[in-house]
């Protein structure tokens, strides 16, 4: 369930200057709410859990922008 609720969620993270943002709280509410169908309390549970998997997600692609900008370079 996690693993395809954060690839899901993945398509909805904004993007700039092609830095990638974290997954938004709503979004991960709307899809707890409407496509889980997870109580209130459950909610923050998968919510901790999906914004841990976002935040090594997060640090693993800087991790590897940096490397592969200094091999570049």
């Amino acid at each position: 369930m996690f693993m395809r609720a954060f690839w899901t969620l993945g398509t909805e993270r904004l993007s700039a200057g092609g830095t990638l943002g974290a997954i938004p709280w709503s979004k991960a509410l709307r899809y707890a709410t409407d496509w889980l169908g997870l109580e209130h309390s459950t909610v923050r549970h998968f919510w901790t859990v999906i914004s841990a998997m976002d935040a090594a997600f997060l640090d693993w692609k800087r991790k590897e922008y940096n490397r592969t900008k200094g091999a570049a370079t």
